[in-house]
């Protein structure tokens, strides 16, 4: 049965936008997407957090489509999170805290690094912390950007390996 040409036209501007709305949110993160190199040979690292995006942080019925933060996943990878993170907000400093013990003892490094990203997609401003902190340290800080600091931010956290060759999964800790 074949569908009226109002149906199959709707199907296709749904399908745009989600297109449309993928690239936006991630073209602030592609810097640091780039820089999380793949498991698969076949797929880039952004085709991988745009199929990722596509299929499982975009909500919402055409023309009412959007990505959900807390959905999005930019990065992929077999290095273990630390446990117990938790986020603090002060002014234009956000703090993560966090124990490491357990997961050295699974799977990385105590010279893993951690990387916090914060993100405003409206504004369309991404950051990450320029200090460098590591699984043993148990505390990561990032100094806002200047245009964050009276904005709510998105912040997400990963690891790597030092030679930047292994990597976490990134994991959302919620809207500061």
């Amino acid at each position: 049965m074949a569908l009226p040409q109002e149906e199959k036209g709707d199907g296709r501007l749904a399908t745009q936008q989600r297109f449309k709305l993928a690239m936006e949110f991630l073209a602030p993160l592609s810097g640091l997407i780039n820089r999380c190199r793949l498991l698969h040979k076949r797929k880039t690292s952004m085709g991988q957090a745009m199929s990722q995006v596509l299929h499982g942080a975009i909500e919402g019925e055409y023309p009412e489509q959007y990505v959900n933060p807390a959905k999005v996943q930019f990065c992929k990878g077999t290095l273990s999170m630390p446990f117990n993170m938790d986020v603090v907000r002060m002014d234009e400093v956000i703090c993560l805290e966090y124990q490491d013990l357990l997961s050295r003892l699974i799977f990385g490094d105590a010279d893993d690094e951690i990387i916090i990203c914060v993100y405003n997609p409206e504004l369309g401003i991404a950051g990450i912390n320029d200090e460098v902190a590591t699984r043993a340290d148990g505390r990561a800080t990032i100094h806002l950007p200047v245009q964050l600091r009276q904005a709510s931010v998105h912040v997400y956290v990963l690891a790597h390996s030092r030679d930047w060759k292994r990597f976490s999964r990134s994991v959302y800790l919620g809207e500061y």
